[in-house]
């Protein structure tokens, strides 16, 4: 029997509830009471089989692929993961059977300097191209 959801009016995992992805509750005790606080449930201690469903996570803190730079190819290697897991750090947001005060709005995670270096310079490199080809079509006319 899959394990059900500890969310207050959740139905993932019940007979007539939709199947969903279970995690369980973190050790790290800074991180449980986030995760306590934001289910709102009153005397509640997590046990050792106490889990979350998927349903109330952001679905970009859910990591349904691994991937590992390959040094001799130069490749990135991605498989998908037998199990989906949490990035460090995730805290259940999403509350979809709960009044909607209990849901704050979610917020877009930041972009990486790397990633904002990336972007930058590919955005800058489609613009000479852009201009070089425009340049390069008024000089054979």
């Amino acid at each position: 029997m899959p394990s059900m959801c500890s969310v207050p009016n959740c139905r993932g995992n019940y007979k007539k509830g939709p199947k969903v992805h279970v995690f369980g509750f973190p050790k790290n005790e800074e991180l449980r009471k986030k995760w306590l606080t934001s289910i709102r449930r009153h005397n509640f201690t997590p046990t050792q089989y106490s889990n979350m469903c998927d349903c109330h996570f952001e679905p970009h803190l859910i990591r349904w692929t691994s991937s590992a730079f390959d040094d001799k190819t130069g490749r990135t290697i991605t498989c998908a993961l037998p199990k989906p897991a949490l990035v460090e750090g995730a805290v259940p947001s999403i509350l979809p059977n709960c009044p909607a005060y209990l849901s704050p709005p979610s917020v877009k995670p930041r972009k990486s300097r790397d990633e904002k270096a990336q972007s930058t310079e590919e955005s800058q490199l489609a613009e000479a191209i852009e201009t070089s080809a425009d340049a390069f079509g008024e000089e054979r006319e």
